[in-house]
């Protein structure tokens, strides 16, 4: 039986609610390829990969997320992103970046 996204989205959510940042990461992982996460579940999709080691694959996501987020022209999630690329970048020595994404998030 498949389940259906607001299900996911809600077992995600109730997941990071409990720390278990790995659960959140494999349960959002199918949607992500397929860019069917937006805003607020992108971002939990990508603080799931920070907070599970797994910093590479979050700034990979998030550089693929940001264009589609910034059409989306929602401020508060564009701030967000910007500050989990730079937390990202920073972990995996991208200084450059950080530094960049965490200036926007300050804009």
């Amino acid at each position: 039986m498949t389940s259906s996204p607001d299900s996911t989205l809600a077992s995600a959510r109730q997941c990071a609610g409990a720390g278990a940042w790995r659960e959140v990461a494999a349960l959002l992982a199918p949607c992500a390829p397929a860019r069917t996460l937006d805003g607020e579940d992108a971002l939990l999709y990508a603080e799931a990969l920070v907070r599970s080691g797994e910093q590479r694959d979050a700034l990979t996501f998030l550089r693929d997320a940001l264009p589609q987020m910034a059409t989306a022209g929602d401020r508060r999630v564009q701030r967000k992103a910007a500050n989990m690329t730079g937390v990202a970048a920073f972990a995996v020595g991208e200084l450059g970046e950080a530094l960049s994404a965490l200036n926007a998030a300050l804009d």
